[in-house]
C-alpha cells in the first residue's frame, strides 16, 4: 500500500506508537561511540548537533528492538575479539568428514594394493629386477661427452726426382741413379674359337632308311645314287648289306655342294637297280637332310685379341715373381715402371675355320728399380731446404707418383711424398 502524500500527513502522536521511537528521537541522539561507515571509516559522532542520515537511524531503532526481544534471559555475553569475523566463520564438521572418508579410501586401495602384490609374488615369484636396470640403463641417453679436439693432419714432404737407368741432366730436379731388372716368359694356352665362316664346298648330309621288299638280299656299294622326285641326288657314304624282306639306315651326302641339298623328309630311288626292281627297293627320309648351305666355326679377330689380353696377364704375374726375385735390399719395383715387348708369338691367321685354336706368347718384361734408401736421403734433403728446423725428423714410408715416363732410355719422373715422424 502506498504511503499518503506528505501534505496529509498525520500529526507526529499519531506515528509515533507505531515505530517505538519518533524519527525525530532517534535522529537527535547522540550515539556514545563513532559510527563507521562499510569501508571502516569513522562517520563521528553526532554531539555537535549533527543529524544522522534517515536509513542509519531507522537501523539503529530496528537493531535495538529485535536484540531485546531476542536475547535469553540467562544469555552469557562473550567478548567480540574472541567470536571470529561473521564473513570468515565456518563449520569445521563437513571438512572432518570429508578428511575421514578420503583417509579411509587411500587405507583400503593401498591394502588392495599390497594383497595384489603377494598374489603376484606368490604365483610368478620375485621379477628378475637385474635385468631390469640393465634394460633401463641400455636406453639411457649416455651422458654428453664434450667433444676432443681433432688431431693434427700430419706434417708431409714432397718433392720430384729423375730416375735414371745412368746419370742424367736433370735441371732443378735430383737426379738418382738406378738400375733396369728384366725377364723374359713365355706361355701356350688353347681357346675356343667364336667366329664363323662360310662353309667351303660344304654338302648336304643325313640318313636314308633303304627298304627291301624282295627275298634277296643285296650289297650296295658306296656312292650308290639316292634320287628324289625332284632330281636332288644323294649317294650313299659307305657300302651297306640290305637284307631280305628288311630295311636298314645308311648315311647319304648329296652329290653336290650347296644350299640345294637341304631338303626335308623325302622318297628316294635307286637309279642303279634294273627298273623292275626300283619299286621293291627304295629309300626314304625321316628327317631332314643339312649342311649344304651352313657355317663353321671359325677364329675371329676378337678370338685372337682376347687369347692375347689373357696371355699376357698370365705373364704379368709371373714376371712380377721373377723381378722380386732379382731386387736387392732396400729396391722396389712398382707397375708404373715397368714395360714390356714381345719378343715372338704364334695363332692361327683370323678367319681360319676351326673349332677351337692355340696360341703361343713370348714376352719380356723391364722395370725401372726404385733405390729407397737414395730416394729417402733426396727427400730428406729436400725437407732440410724447406725447413730448417726440423733437423731431428725422419720420414714415414715413401710413396710414389709417376709424373712421366719411363721413356727408351729408362728415364722417368717421380713424386716422392712422405710424412714427417719425430724422433
Amino acid at each position: 500500500m502506498e504511503a499518503p502524500p506528505l501534505s496529509s500527513a498525520k500529526p507526529e502522536a499519531e506515528w509515533s506508537h507505531d515505530f517505538g521511537k519518533s524519527i525525530g528521537e532517534i535522529l537527535g541522539q547522540a550515539p556514545s561511540s563513532a559510527i563507521s561507515d562499510a569501508e571502516g571509516t569513522d562517520v563521528g559522532p553526532t554531539g555537535k548537533g549533527e543529524r544522522l542520515p534517515i536509513e542509519m537511524a531507522l537501523r539503529l531503532a530496528k537493531g535495538e528492538d529485535e536484540a531485546q526481544e531476542t536475547k535469553p534471559p540467562a544469555f552469557e555475553e562473550v567478548p567480540a575479539e574472541a567470536l571470529p569475523a561473521e564473513s570468515g566463520h565456518r563449520s569445521l564438521t563437513g571438512p572432518k568428514l570429508m578428511l575421514a572418508g578420503l583417509f579411509a579410501l587411500v587405507l583400503i586401495f593401498s591394502a588392495a594394493a599390497v594383497a595384489g602384490i603377494i598374489m603376484f609374488v606368490r604365483k610368478n615369484g620375485l621379477p628378475d629386477l637385474g635385468g631390469f636396470v640393465s634394460k633401463v640403463s641400455l636406453i639411457r641417453t649416455p651422458a654428453a661427452v664434450p667433444p676432443s679436439a681433432p688431431p693434427e693432419a700430419a706434417k708431409t714432404v714432397n718433392t720430384v726426382v729423375l730416375v735414371s737407368k745412368e746419370a742424367a741432366s736433370a735441371g732443378d730436379m735430383p737426379n738418382v741413379v738406378s738400375r733396369v731388372v728384366e725377364t723374359d716368359v713365355k706361355a701356350t694356352k688353347s681357346f675356343d674359337a667364336t667366329g664363323t665362316a662360310p662353309a667351303d664346298k660344304a654338302k648336304s648330309s643325313g640318313t636314308v632308311t633303304i627298304v627291301n621288299t624282295t627275298a634277296r638280299s643285296y650289297t650296295f656299294v658306296a656312292t650308290t645314287r639316292f634320287l628324289t622326285k625332284d632330281g636332288v641326288l644323294f649317294r650313299l657314304v659307305k657300302a651297306t648289306v640290305i637284307p631280305a624282306n628288311g630295311n636298314v639306315s645308311a648315311a647319304v651326302a648329296a652329290d653336290k655342294s650347296g644350299p640345294q641339298g637341304d631338303i626335308g623328309p623325302a622318297s628316294f630311288s635307286i637309279p642303279g637297280l634294273a627298273a623292275n626292281l626300283q619299286d621293291k627297293i627304295y629309300g626314304q627320309s625321316e628327317t631332314a637332310m643339312a649342311g649344304g648351305s651352313g657355317t663353321v666355326p671359325a677364329v675371329s679377330a676378337d678370338d685372337l685379341a682376347k687369347a692375347k689380353a689373357a696371355i699376357t696377364a698370365d705373364l704379368q704375374t709371373e714376371s712380377g715373381k721373377n723381378l722380386e726375385a732379382m731386387l736387392l735390399d732396400g729396391e722396389k719395383v712398382i707397375k708404373e715402371l715397368g714395360t714390356s715387348e714381345e719378343l715372338d708369338s704364334q695363332a692361327p691367321a683370323e678367319g681360319t675355320k676351326t673349332a677351337s685354336f692355340t696360341m703361343m706368347l713370348s714376352l719380356r718384361f723391364r722395370a725401372l728399380v726404385l733405390p729407397e734408401k737414395k730416394l729417402r736421403l733426396a727427400l730428406l734433403e729436400r725437407l732440410r731446404v724447406t725447413d730448417p728446423t726440423a733437423g731431428d725428423a725422419d720420414l714415414g714410408p715413401l710413396r710414389y707418383t709417376v709424373q712421366a715416363g719411363p721413356d727408351a732410355e729408362q728415364r722417368a719422373e717421380v713424386r716422392l711424398e712422405a710424412d714427417l715422424v719425430n724422433k
